[in-house]
């Protein structure tokens, strides 16, 4: 019995002191509680899905679009555009290098100018740019990250030598660059490059003449601050044809996706049935040659039966099925097709007509 009077006596005196320590402590305040983004997974990784609502980035795409940092409307993906993309980095784009969209290039396209011993990084558009010229050592190494994750088109301009070419080579190999993809270059330099440690890169020249596998550089009336790559495919000078191969632009997505072809799907809803819709809705009702990325104008002007199109013009909204190529349709006619043809020649002999750089 006095044994266990004195067990339940050191029992007690145990909970007792378990109790103390406890109120000695602060109890753990529980975490904040914070609910889950959404990841989006299938969205390409330009795509913001911090700041733009998932009702958006939806609704964009459903027309081949999405929305990046800033909400700058882009192509959803890089095959959307029909022509794989070429980043033109210019002296006057240097800091925003690949920042939107840089998982839509397939490439970067550099203008460099040999002057006074040095090689310079020049505007594409030199014809109409009055921006200086920047060092192409310095640009080639403040962007290297970026620039190593793509393949190269450069544009080489100057009167170019020996001692030209291995200063370039040099620089290529200090910042350990693998040597451009693609040279662009006079014809008159073709022997002086294929012996000099550039002769990996594959050549276009200024000298035109319509061979298999020829390539060349050209703009459209409509979009002279967009380069285009086309190239001759065929077995024979009388059958080649025209393909395009590459768009080089500076920032206007849309104005490089259009360039084979109006990328975005055509409209969902007529707007004009509506007195008041969301800027989803707007989204999902604008014809495809719209500029999405004027999203506040385009409410204004569809008011008014109008809207903005990419190439800046008012234009008026009208809401249309969109028409069968009756090109493509199995059962064409022989005037039908004929028609065709000739459309295509037309087509064909305009770019010709164009033609800026040309090579092979």
């Amino acid at each position: 019995m006095d044994f266990m009077h004195k067990a339940r006596t050191r029992l007690a005196l145990v909970v007792s002191l378990l109790s103390l320590a406890a109120c000695g402590v602060s109890p753990t305040e529980p975490e904040t509680y914070y609910k889950p983004a959404n990841t989006y997974s299938s969205l390409p990784a330009h795509a913001d899905t911090q700041h733009v609502s998932e009702s958006m980035l939806s609704a964009l795409r459903e027309r081949n679009l999405t929305a990046t940092t800033g909400f700058h409307v882009l192509p959803y993906r890089s095959g959307r555009c029909k022509a794989s993309l070429l980043y033109s980095v210019t002296p006057a784009n240097m800091s925003g290098l690949f920042l939107n969209g840089k998982d839509l290039f397939s490439g970067a396209y550099l203008v460099l100018s040999y002057n006074d011993g040095d090689w310079e990084l020049t505007n594409s558009r030199s014809r109409t740019s009055t921006i200086k010229s920047i060092s192409a050592e310095d640009a080639i190494e403040d962007n290297l990250e970026a620039l190593r994750q793509y393949e190269l088109y450069v544009r080489l301009s100057g009167n170019l030598d020996e001692d030209a070419l291995e200063d370039l080579t040099e620089i290529f190999v200090e910042y350990g660059m693998t040597m451009p993809a693609v040279i662009v270059a006079n014809s008159r330099y073709h022997k002086l490059i294929k012996q000099s440690a550039l002769s990996s890169s594959r050549l276009y020249f200024d000298a035109p003449a319509a061979i298999e596998g020829a390539s060349f550089i050209a703009s459209t009336p409509q979009q002279n601050d967009v380069d285009l790559i086309y190239s001759y495919s065929g077995s024979s000078a009388s059958d080649n044809t025209l393909q395009l191969k590459n768009v080089i632009l500076e920032s206007n997505f849309n104005k490089a996706c259009n360039a084979k072809g109006t990328f975005v799907s055509q409209p969902k809803l007529n707007l004009l049935a509506k007195k008041r819709f969301s800027d989803e809705e707007l989204v999902l009702g604008l014809p495809a040659d719209a500029d999405f990325n004027q999203l506040p104008v385009q409410h204004k002007l569809i008011a008014q039966g109008k809207y903005l199109n990419w190439l800046g013009e008012n234009k008026a909204y009208t809401l249309s099925e969109k028409n069968k190529d009756k090109c493509l349709e199995k059962n064409a006619t022989q005037d039908v097709l004929a028609r065709c043809a000739a459309r295509k020649r037309d087509a064909d002999s305009v770019m010709q007509d164009e033609k800026v750089v040309f090579g092979w």
